[in-house]
């Protein structure tokens, strides 16, 4: 360093420090730094090594911390890189996905097990609701995605109906409106949780009573859509769409309306709207489409290749399937999800069927009972990656048509 620049600092040094005393050329003066000048000028607690105060009012860039008694939810609705405890378990939780009511939070501590984003299909097992043996059945059976065979029962609706539409949620399955092969119609909304078999509640009511609606399931709320309650106008045809929360039990609201009021529809959903597809009457190849996000309403958007109703109801998370229908059609057809437009014959079911109850996996479309009698106990699935015809794989424990489906 030029000696310039050490005079300059030195007599800065100066300055500042009058205990240091003059600066002469590039030394201090002899004895001028003592413990009583160093005591008097700066305090002790500068010595002590504890840190002064830090003000973070204008920090930016820094991740939130949430404390809670249980695991964060999909509808927590976090932002990227928010941080969550869980004090109960001591689980640690990243979201990494902060899509709304469809969050993904991952878990960084010892623990394990994420908490997913919600989807449609299930992994485990599909359920076949009520129906008519030919009276009104209120069994729901069970049957296993990852191995092939018989359903068992698991529990019971709070009372026997068929043409229901049915949704569910993470940990619930939900069953709405209903019918006893005609009057009385139902509006009560029934849900059962997935892990345990006790019997179906009834939580609230949907804003008319019928049957024959299509569902959907969005990851917050169940759908139901179309249906009859047999009175006059449109011979009972409903064109109203119902939805109810799956976070507090209580009841439907209004959430628009189809394009035309028919029945009876098969349900479909996506990740971001519910649809239905065929029905009786007029026009009765339709698919109409709704959005999740808004109380929009419904509007056409396409056609199945055939005029038809009664069918199951699939959904992979690309296609819509409408499978079989009234007086034991075979066809399969599908739709896609991404665009507008018209379904295709995608594959056929080894036996035509119709009154099924449609459930999903996540690679497979499951449909369950039936019958245009006599009426069938069969279970048959099959691939949404191949089309080749469904395969039997096994029986619900009663013979059933009119069922509902849903999965998990």
């Amino acid at each position: 360093m030029a000696f310039t620049k050490i005079r300059a600092l030195m007599t800065k040094l100066s300055d500042n420090f009058p205990f240091l005393g003059t600066v002469t050329g590039t030394t201090i003066a002899d004895n001028s730094i003592t413990d009583a000048k160093f005591a008097s000028t700066i305090a002790a607690s500068n010595f002590s090594g504890a840190l002064p105060a830090i003000d973070g009012s204008a920090l930016t860039g820094l991740s939130a911390t949430t404390t809670s008694s249980s695991d964060p939810l999909i509808t927590t609705n976090g932002t990227l890189g928010d941080v969550f405890i869980n004090t109960t378990s001591g689980e640690t939780y990243i979201c990494t996905d902060a899509t709304t009511d469809n969050n993904v939070w991952t878990n960084v501590g010892g623990g394990s097990g994420d908490i997913p984003a919600y989807v449609f299909q299930g992994t485990q097992f599909g359920y076949c609701v009520s129906g008519t043996t030919p009276s009104a059945s209120d069994v729901v059976d069970k049957y296993s995605y990852s191995a092939d065979g018989d359903a068992v029962d698991v529990c019971d609706l709070t009372v026997g109906r068929a043409s229901t539409a049915t949704a569910k949620s993470f940990t619930h399955g939900y069953c709405a409106g209903g019918g006893q092969g005609g009057m009385p119609y139902f509006n009560q909304i029934d849900k059962w949780a997935f892990a345990n078999n006790n019997n179906a509640t009834d939580v609230g009511d949907t804003v008319y009573v019928g049957m024959y609606q299509g569902c959907a399931s969005s990851s917050t709320h169940g759908y139901m859509a179309g249906g009859t309650d047999g009175s006059a106008p449109y011979n009972g045809a409903k064109n109203d769409i119902n939805k109810w929360a799956f976070a507090t039990d209580g009841n439907a609201t209004d959430a628009g309306d189809l394009s035309q009021h028919a029945k009876p529809y098969t349900g479909h959903s996506s990740e971001t709207h519910g649809y239905v597809s065929g029905s009786e009457g007029s026009d009765t190849d339709r698919i109409d489409k709704w959005p999740f996000a808004s109380d929009a309403g419904g509007s056409n958007i396409g056609n199945i290749t055939s005029d038809r109703s009664n069918s199951a109801g699939c959904s992979s998370t690309e296609h819509g399937y409408n499978v079989g229908g009234y007086q034991s059609i075979n066809i399969i057809d599908r739709f896609a999800f991404a665009s507008d437009g018209n379904a295709t014959d995608w594959a056929d079911l080894a036996t035509g069927n119709s009154y099924q109850g449609g459930s999903s996996s996540t690679t497979q479309g499951y449909c369950a009972g039936g019958g245009y009698p006599p009426i069938h106990n069969n279970i048959h699935k099959f691939s949404y990656s191949s089309q080749a015809n469904s395969t039997d794989i096994g029986d619900i424990t009663v013979p059933r048509r009119y069922s509902g489906g849903t999965q998990i």
